[in-house]
């Protein structure tokens, strides 16, 4: 009987050891995971969230373009020519507004 209880203490000091040199192990890979691969794997959500938000930005305004075509081509008299008139001069008024609101170059002239 008295060799049980020296036996049960003896397991219960052995596997505190096991247990605490495990845990030390698991904290320090834990550790180490947050230091290296949790930077990466944010980093790399951010560029796949990117690219899916640009490719369906870019699918969004191809489709209103066309859309915009195809009604100005219905409504207005006169063949395609009309709605590539209409489209041209917008984007080139909406150029003409963009580059009215660039900066100044800050570089000096010679």
């Amino acid at each position: 009987m008295a060799d049980d209880l020296s036996q049960n203490s003896t397991d219960d000091a052995s596997v505190g050891w096991e247990t605490q040199i495990t845990d030390r192990f698991v904290h320090t890979v834990d550790r180490l995971r947050a230091l290296t691969t949790q930077p990466l794997l944010t980093a790399s959500r951010g560029v796949v969230f990117g690219l899916v938000a640009i490719i369906c930005g870019l699918t969004v305004l191809i489709l209103f373009s066309v859309g915009i075509f195809r009604l100005l081509n219905n409504v207005l008299p006169g063949g395609s020519w009309t709605a590539y008139l209409v489209l041209g001069g917008l984007c080139c008024a909406l150029g003409a507004w963009f580059w009215s609101r660039r900066l100044p170059d800050s570089s000096p002239s010679q």
